[in-house]
């Protein structure tokens, strides 16, 4: 999808540059991104084009609690307003509205981009201290309107949260789907372990300082009420698919020592949650099959898609774990 100049350049003038100095940056299937310096500093604008699964209130929801999170220090792309002092502007073209809105550029590199062998233990712990402040502040935010309330993550799409095909070679992958859905049930949603997740916490969802062991997260779209496990899950399931190799066990099982031990200087985690990780990792393993079955390539094996899918429905179908790892071993003393 192309972007109209119209569009580019008023959607720069409200943040005060010329659209002419705007950067092309990596964006998605429903938003342009660009790069841009205004005061002497490096800064991102992002334009959303129009499309049914967003709206005003799903932004406003997501820039409020981003505010929110920056205005209290933690490791987040800080919101930057326009010359009018608006979180967000709204450009009208064409009879559609396309949603704009600026943040502060992280420093260092995407995290998925970053090798192996330079990820440590100090960074795998301040990945952890940072997602933990972060649930630790959504447990006492409390929205200013419910116009700007967040759905719960089973109310809008996300990766825990796929559309369903009509397709009867995924039934028992529904069924096993269905199973982990029920047993959630019975589940508790208390403030502590219950609150506004980021619920797309990946690894090309947030950027590494590695001279000054500092992550920085992004890409708050998806952002929905869900048990703060779940965050912690997809970064497990997601270390596992991009840094694939032959001993992921010991690979993965040193990242969650580290990571917890960070995530638990910031906010308590009840032993009971870190039992239960296998299965969220279960529930997103299912969700994720299904909605990447519709466009997996089998000849495209570098992918990300290409290192996850091969003999997924096998080990959904069969119920294997997501990764042979004794979760019990992380729990603290």
């Amino acid at each position: 999808m192309k972007l109209d100049d119209i569009v580019l350049q008023a959607a720069a003038q409200k943040y005060g540059v010329n659209g002419n100095k705007l950067t092309p940056l990596k964006g998605g299937l429903t938003n342009f991104v660009f790069q841009y310096n205004h005061a002497g500093k490096d800064l991102v604008l992002r334009i959303l084009t129009p499309d049914a699964e967003i709206d005003h209130s799903t932004i406003n929801a997501n820039m409020a609690w981003l505010n929110f999170l920056a205005q209290n220090d933690a490791s987040v792309a800080r919101p930057v307003p326009s010359t009018e002092n608006k979180l967000i502007e709204v450009i009208d073209f064409s009879s559609e509205s396309y949603f704009v809105f600026s943040c502060e550029k992280a420093i260092g590199v995407l995290s998925e981009t970053l090798p192996i062998d330079q990820w440590n233990d100090p960074l795998f712990q301040s990945l952890g201290k940072t997602v933990g402040k972060m649930h630790k502040l959504a447990t006492s935010y409390t929205p200013t309107s419910n116009i700007i309330k967040h759905p719960e993550w089973d109310q809008s799409a996300n990766i825990f949260n796929p559309d369903c095909l009509d397709d009867a070679e995924l039934n028992l992958v529904y069924q096993r789907r269905a199973a982990i859905i029920a047993q959630l049930a019975d589940f508790q949603k208390d403030a502590e372990n219950f609150g506004i997740i980021h619920c797309d916490l990946h690894f090309a969802n947030f950027f590494v300082d590695t001279q000054n062991e500092i992550i920085t997260i992004f890409d708050f779209d998806d952002c929905a009420y869900g048990w703060y496990i779940m965050d912690i899950a997809t970064l497990l399931l997601d270390l596992c698919v991009v840094y694939s190799k032959s001993n992921k066990e010991s690979f993965a099982a040193n990242f969650m020592h580290n990571f917890l031990s960070g995530y638990l200087s910031e906010k308590h985690l009840d032993n009971l949650w870190i039992s239960r990780i296998p299965v969220f990792l279960k529930l997103l393993e299912c969700s994720l099959y299904i909605d990447v079955y519709k466009y997996w390539n089998p000849e495209e094996k570098d992918s990300w898609v290409g290192k996850f899918m091969p003999d997924r429905r096998i080990s959904i179908e069969e119920d294997k774990p997501f990764i042979n790892l004794n979760f019990s071993e992380f729990l603290p003393i």
